[in-house]
């Protein structure tokens, strides 16, 4: 389900304002994930990389370069796919697709549970 802007921001804010923000071995795992699932599974994307930040508002951010021939539909299908059925927590998420005239961007945000820890973060696929 991509959300509208306002409606992301504010989801992202409540699971930030009720739970504290992964770390260690939680955010290590999940950036193995995000490893796994979009730089090597996804057919429309090629090669990238998955970063810690350091911020609370963004957790990760992944970059990657699209595969060749691959559409903005084609990825923002991919990686919506992906984060609804691979990475995001079981509790709680909110996402939303952006496009620009050379990337395809999800905004992403979970929460493992009531006052859990959560993840937020971005992928920008560069076309």
């Amino acid at each position: 389900m991509t959300v509208s802007t306002d409606s992301f921001e504010q989801d992202k804010r409540e699971m930030m304002a009720s739970g504290t923000p992964s770390d260690g071995d939680n955010l290590d795992g999940m950036m193995i994930d995000f490893d796994h699932y979009l730089v090597f599974k996804c057919r429309a994307l090629g090669k990238g990389t998955v970063a810690a930040t350091g911020d609370p508002a963004r957790l990760l951010l992944v970059t990657c370069a699209a595969a060749s021939g691959a559409s903005p539909e084609e990825i923002a299908a991919e990686i919506s796919g992906a984060w609804r059925s691979y990475l995001r927590y079981g509790f709680r998420e909110a996402h939303r697709i952006r496009d620009t005239p050379t990337t395809v961007e999800l905004d992403f945000a979970t929460q493992s549970g009531e006052g859990g820890i959560f993840v937020t973060g971005t992928v920008v696929v560069r076309l």
